[in-house]
């Protein structure tokens, strides 16, 4: 019986050869001859920024955590509520590690908050009594939705993935999945 993968083995493996600089396709061939699985080690390499991509874009990360902050505390502020601190502190938590997979739920929660103030403001229109806040929360969180989506292709682009063809022991003509990771 083949030996399961240990994820969190792989992921720590993957973390430490990418801090010291290593190009993410040359951690990719690393890994895969000590572990085996490519599939699972591709996935894995998949969500984990490179030294290149960090020193480039990690300003944008800092600009986007920054309007996470600004928008967590100007709601907070003006209604507090326990849903919305987890919830922001659960986003902010994923924007400073810079794991990918959160980067959704930030363009997720920034689309929901423009629509939900864009409707409001739409149903108060013989008001026009727009206050700084509302203006300053949907700038941040246009300017969250933007950036979550662009660094989410820019620091972690998806791998190549191409069938190659080769022949086994048997003589058997048989294809594999190679991939081809950008830094």
């Amino acid at each position: 019986m083949a030996e399961l993968l240990n994820k969190k083995e792989v992921r720590k493996d993957a973390k430490e050869l990418l801090k010291q600089g290593v190009c993410k396709q040359q951690v990719f061939k690393t890994l895969v001859e000590k572990h085996k699985y490519s599939i699972e080690v591709a996935n894995i390499l998949t969500y984990l920024p490179s030294q290149k991509a960090i020193k480039k874009y990690g300003i944008w990360n800092y600009v986007l955590l920054v309007a996470i902050c600004l928008n967590a505390l100007i709601l907070l502020f003006n209604s507090p509520n326990i849903g919305a601190i987890l919830w922001f502190g659960l986003l902010i938590y994923g924007v400073i590690t810079m794991r990918i997979n959160y980067y959704k739920w930030v363009a997720i929660l920034s689309f929901f908050l423009i629509t939900t103030f864009v409707v409001l403001m739409f149903y108060n229109q013989g008001e026009n009594n727009y206050s700084l806040s509302i203006i300053l929360i949907l700038t941040l969180n246009i300017i969250s939705l933007i950036l979550s989506i662009w660094l989410e292709t820019k620091l972690c682009p998806k791998p190549k993935e191409e069938k190659v063809q080769y022949t086994n022991a048997e003589g058997e003509q048989k294809f594999k999945m190679t991939y081809q990771f950008q830094d």
